[in-house]
């Protein structure tokens, strides 16, 4: 595969410093990566807080909805009123015009009117006896041309208490309507409404930004991850080919050794068949004790 060891070991360091960048970038990725997946489940809860808050504030409208459509039901029944007793009013008062017409009565309201003018001149101001008694006649008068139009104070008595019932209506419709736009005041959700929907919107395009950087860097990883496989495999590779040099090394120079020692034994053999004095490291040879 190489040419050489040294090519082999070049190609091992190099590897290896490979690797040792690779796994240094997975870490790097991966606690990147995990910082995105935690912002993402954050984020998640941030939303569902936020959709919990919004459906109290639905539930809290629909509330103050239902209390208003009350409210303005109370406000209608007596506005429906005012405008019933609106229409009797005018009855009357046009059964008073014709009376008035055909009779020739004066209009009672009138000499009620002046009688309650002669009656304040008479307590507010300092007259003569003459002239109070000559008032007290002027009403005296007055009080028989209004008791002689009785059918006429009928009508008018009849107007007074109907309109004294439009005015105590419309008191009654002016409040309800004071509570319906207090209540309205009081649970204006719209706003806070809009208001959530719109941290919602803005919260869940984070959540799904950070979704994405997760899926991105974990595709990154990945990648790395594979090239790691890859640079892992081929340093196996390298490194099975230098186990294999080295151990045929290891063959070669114990073959080498034992053509030695054997070539010793041949020596040996020869100097006992002479009657040669044999050593101590002879006898080592013989025994294969020689490094």
């Amino acid at each position: 595969m190489f040419e050489s060891e040294k090519d082999l070991f070049n190609k091992f360091n190099e590897l290896k410093n490979e690797i040792s960048n690779l796994k240094k970038k997975l870490d790097e990725l991966d606690e990147e990566k995990e910082k995105w997946f935690n912002k993402k489940e954050e984020l998640k809860i941030v939303v569902n807080d936020l959709i919990a808050k919004i459906k109290a504030v639905k539930e809290n409208k629909d509330g103050v909805s239902s209390k208003v459509e009350e409210l303005k039901k109370e406000r209608t029944k007596y506005n429906s009123k005012v405008r019933a007793l609106i229409e009797i009013v005018k009855e009357l008062y046009k059964k008073k015009t014709e009376l008035l017409l055909r009779k020739k009565l004066p209009d009672p309201s009138q000499i009620k009117s002046r009688m309650e003018k002669l009656e304040m001149t008479i307590e507010t101001e300092a007259l003569s006896f003459k002239k109070e008694q000559q008032i007290m006649e002027q009403i005296k008068q007055l009080k028989k041309q209004y008791n002689e139009s009785s059918e006429l104070l009928s009508l008018v008595n009849d107007i007074d208490k109907i309109s004294k019932e439009i005015e105590e209506n419309k008191e009654k419709a002016g409040e309800y309507h004071k509570k319906v736009q207090s209540v309205i005041r009081e649970g204006q959700s719209y706003e806070e409404f809009i208001k959530i929907s719109k941290e919602i919107n803005k919260t869940r395009k984070e959540q799904e930004d950070a979704f994405e950087k997760f899926i991105s860097l974990k595709r990154e990883f990945k990648t790395y991850n594979d090239k790691l496989k890859e640079k892992l495999h081929e340093l196996g590779k390298v490194k099975g080919r230098l186990d294999e040099i080295k151990h045929k090394q290891k063959g070669e120079k114990k073959s080498k050794q034992d053509r030695i020692i054997e070539e010793k034994r041949k020596q040996i053999d020869e100097k006992l068949k002479k009657g040669g004095k044999i050593t101590t490291e002879d006898i080592k040879v013989y025994q294969g004790d020689e490094d």
